[in-house]
């Protein structure tokens, strides 16, 4: 079963340098056109259907995507991109404390940023969904539209890399990855 992995479209925010977490804003024109391409790039997978996170972002790169595809959607939380509390919808000039954090999340699992999740949290809920994904759908092959952070923790989770390490880089916007890519090491 592939599963392939790929970052929702550009947004306003990823634009403007402000840190969605949770919170949403809208896909930006080329937020737009790398969710088209991402549907005609995908056309060569044989894909069977969509998982996408519930948050708006990664639905409207899903449904752009789709228009492509013609694919059923189904819509999880446990694809939700990681939780940052209060540095949510601030850009790098405002609570440089909680910016601190940010940047040297990758020394940690927890963050200090108030009602921020750890790099455990979202590899818990991410894993219980790939789990599901292999126990009920292990015969067909899936695109996971999801965010960078998420992303970049299964990837650190899947080849056993500190959770909240900087090994594997965040994803551009509109990237397919393979899961099973992730899971061959480099000769």
């Amino acid at each position: 079963m592939p599963i392939y992995l790929c970052r929702h479209g550009q947004t306003r925010w990823n634009q403007l340098g402000i840190l969605q977490g949770h919170l949403d804003s809208e896909l930006t024109e080329l937020g737009q056109q790398q969710a088209r391409i991402l549907g005609q790039q995908a056309q060569a997978l044989s894909l069977d259907f969509i998982l996408c996170s519930d948050l708006d972002r990664a639905q409207q790169t899903a449904i752009i995507a789709n228009q492509t595809l013609k694919l059923p959607i189904q819509i999880s939380s446990q694809l939700r991109e990681r939780d940052f509390g209060a540095l949510q919808g601030l850009e790098r000039g405002q609570s440089p404390q909680w910016w601190q954090h940010y940047d040297s999340r990758h020394q940690q699992d927890e963050l200090a940023i108030p009602g921020a999740e750890s790099a455990s949290s979202v590899w818990q809920r991410a894993h219980g969904a790939l789990c599901q994904l292999l126990n009920q759908h292990a015969d067909r092959n899936v695109l996971l539209i999801g965010h960078g952070e998420w992303q970049r923790i299964v990837q650190n989770g899947l080849l056993s890399y500190p959770l909240h390490s900087a090994y594997h880089p965040i994803p551009d916007n509109g990237d397919i990855w393979c899961l099973d890519d992730l899971l061959v090491e480099p000769a």
